[in-house]
């Protein structure tokens, strides 16, 4: 019988998330909710404001349509 040796490779460890702090709430000045330590924002998604993403690749124009 042969002595053999299985090998494993070692996992890559998750990167730790990132925090913005404790105990802050939205900088709305009538709104007292709490935010997130993982919410990037200084303020509420109700107080935020719309992002629209960039959007990439071919849009059909009004006048070709």
């Amino acid at each position: 019988m042969e002595a053999t040796m299985k090998a494993a490779r070692v996992a890559k460890v998750p990167r730790k998330s990132k925090t913005y702090g404790e105990q802050r709430y939205c900088a709305d000045e009538e709104c007292s909710t709490r935010l997130s330590m993982y919410n990037k924002y200084d303020k509420c998604n109700l107080h935020k404001g719309v992002h629209f993403p960039r959007l990439r690749g071919h849009t059909k124009h009004l006048q070709d349509a």
